[in-house]
């Protein structure tokens, strides 16, 4: 059963956007464990910049998913439409 405090929670405007960053990062320390390289990669050679990436990719996710899920009920789908242009 969802209760109204769990829809609130999830409905936040910045909830999404740090589960993505949570997710991001732990995915970059992933991808750096088992597919980084010591040398010669400038994002791959360290897991803070692996990490770093892996939260901007999780943001970038987190921000698009946060504008689907708590998009405005009075915005138009098509506003070309409503001007007739």
């Amino acid at each position: 059963m969802i209760t109204e405090k769990f829809l609130k929670i999830i409905t936040s405007r910045r909830f999404f956007i740090i589960i993505g960053i949570i997710a991001g990062s732990l995915g970059g320390f992933m991808y750096y464990t088992y597919y980084g390289c010591t040398t010669g990669c400038p994002i791959n050679s360290s897991p803070y910049t692996s990490m770093a990436m892996g939260g901007l990719m999780g943001y970038l996710a987190g921000d698009i998913i946060n504008d689907v899920v708590n998009k405005p009920k009075n915005q138009k789908s098509n506003p070309e439409k409503e001007t007739g242009q």
